[in-house]
């Protein structure tokens, strides 16, 4: 690899290599969505440290346009 990726906060928490997502949109703590048991208290405290919610990473970030077309090309001659 050329180039090689290193993990960053971004990446561990899910979001996609191609950090095109300058604000992503949150969704509510959900214990379901983590690969291990929490409950109680430790629920309880990750909804007061995020209480607007953690990021989605399953869509586009907030206000995130699609690109429109493809870069201009020079006509060939």
């Amino acid at each position: 690899m050329i180039y090689p990726r290193f993990s960053t906060p971004r990446i561990v928490a899910g979001s996609p290599l191609v950090n095109d997502v300058l604000k992503c949109q949150l969704k509510p703590v959900n214990a379901a969505d983590y690969p291990v048991t929490i409950a109680g208290a430790d629920l309880a405290r990750l909804q007061t440290i995020f209480p607007s919610g953690v990021c989605d990473w399953s869509k586009p970030g907030a206000g995130q346009e699609p690109l429109r077309g493809t870069y201009l090309r020079l006509p060939l001659n």
